[in-house]
């Protein structure tokens, strides 16, 4: 024991005398160290990133999906079009590094990017582009000019030729490529993604038929994040999950009506059933273009609640003691909402029923539903009274003829005129009544 102490009073002197001899070089050595630790604990995030990065985000998304059918945002990720939209819907350059319109519209010029592979390693050339359009041609001048032949002027072309193209096998051009596709029948079951490009994780997305499918799958791990679903009641309170929301203003809810029932046919009918419309939370929509488009009205009719108004309306279209029923059909999703509507009808003396389906009516009374705002204010395809995919059945030749001129115009302040007349005679009409722009939510885990 004493000899251990006689060893112990050496180190402790000899110690001692090292730290007295080299004091300013240890307290340089233990600054400059902290220093560098403090630097490390910067720089940590972007020390690891390429690391992290390798790490699968595994996403789920809600619906059913064919590999030619997948979302949009999808899409854009595998690869990208002859043009891009800019923030208000208009056509911006991409793959075209210019265009020009000759022949009064029937005749686009394309002049694109050169040096561009595919992601199976070829050249990408101007006889790639082939968007299967109806009545148009696709002509290569040279490999890197391309010609767009149509038999009538179509103003609307350049915003619909911003859809990503592919080569067969969902071959892109963009900052991912497919690494493997998983089916179930005809169906997508999954699609992984791995990035082209450095700071990029890989991607697996899953889909599921329902939200409660999805949901069950990422309480048991499946998935690490839910992406665009309308309820987060099931992790308000769980921890380690962050929930974002954001309002899509490229989407509109709208009760639209079958205008080919009697009762709906009167406009002044449609006009009481808005005005009986109760308010809801999400952002007001106000007409059937995106409020940031460069098209869009802001000086259109609008129908807040006004109960009294409504039955005057109905009084003056003798119909102060309505006998008809009225089914709302709806998707579980809207149902609570389409409960609420029915609600606000009943107190007008309209006997209404809510139907919940699980795919697109062909016939109903009124319908409530999610509708995909196209970038471009054309909306021929749903509003023309000869279109099969007017699902109101209504019929107005103003509205008509507008539409038929604002795709067949090429000089965009004449095409703004057109639209923001049409934005104003439909809702005015109200085949349709617009009710907001959905607010969706991202649930991930941190």
């Amino acid at each position: 024991m004493r000899n251990f102490f006689r060893q112990f009073r050496l180190f402790f002197w000899f110690a001692k005398a090292f730290i007295s001899k080299h004091c300013r070089l240890l307290f340089s050595g233990f600054v400059a160290g902290f220093l560098i630790f403090l630097l490390l604990l910067k720089l940590y995030p972007i020390l690891i990133s390429p690391f992290t990065s390798w790490r699968t985000k595994k996403i789920a998304i809600v619906g059913t999906y064919t590999p030619t059918t997948l979302p949009s945002h999808i899409q854009n990720l595998i690869s990208i079009g002859l043009t891009s939209l800019d923030q208000t819907g208009g056509a911006t350059l991409s793959l075209a590094i210019k265009w020009e319109a000759k022949e009064d519209g029937k005749v686009y010029i394309f002049n694109l990017k050169s040096g561009l592979l595919w992601h199976d390693g070829t050249k990408f050339k101007a006889s790639d582009v082939n968007y299967n359009l109806k009545d148009v041609k696709f002509e290569s001048i040279s490999d890197d000019i391309l010609k767009i032949t149509l038999k009538e002027p179509f103003s609307p072309l350049p915003s619909i030729l911003a859809r990503p193209i592919f080569k067969r096998g969902l071959v892109g051009l963009g900052p991912y490529k497919v690494e493997k596709l998983k089916l179930k029948g005809d169906k997508l079951a999954s699609i992984s993604l791995v990035p082209k490009m450095s700071g990029l994780p890989p991607l697996e997305f899953k889909f599921y038929p329902t939200e409660t499918a999805a949901t069950t799958a990422f309480k048991l791990g499946e998935v690490n994040v839910l992406d665009k679903i309308s309820q987060t009641n099931d992790f308000s309170s769980w921890p380690g999950v962050s929930i974002t929301s954001q309002t899509y203003f490229n989407f509109n809810v709208i009760l639209f009506y079958n205008t080919r029932l009697a009762i709906l046919q009167k406009r002044g009918v449609r006009q009481a059933l808005a005005y009986a419309l109760p308010s809801f939370p999400e952002e007001k929509s106000f007409g059937p273009l995106n409020p940031i488009s460069w098209a869009y009205n802001s000086a259109v009719k609008t129908y807040s609640q006004n109960q009294e108004l409504a039955k005057s309306l109905l009084a003056k279209e003798g119909l102060a003691t309505i006998s008809a029923t009225l089914t709302i059909s709806t998707f579980p999703s809207f149902l609570n909402y389409a409960q609420d509507i029915a609600s606000a009808w009943e107190n007008l003396g309209l006997k209404t029923q809510v139907k919940v389906e699980n795919s697109l009516p062909t016939d109903f009374d009124a319908l409530l539903l999610s509708q995909e705002i196209p970038a471009d204010p054309d909306q021929y395809h749903l509003w023309h009274s000869t279109q099969s995919t007017n699902i109101t059945g209504f019929a107005h030749p103003k509205i008509d003829k507008l539409l038929e001129d604002g795709r067949k115009i090429i000089d965009k302040e004449k095409r703004l005129k057109i639209y923001q007349d049409f934005q104003r005679y439909l809702v005015e009409e109200a085949p349709a009544i617009f009710l907001y722009h959905p607010k969706l939510y991202t649930v991930e885990r941190k």
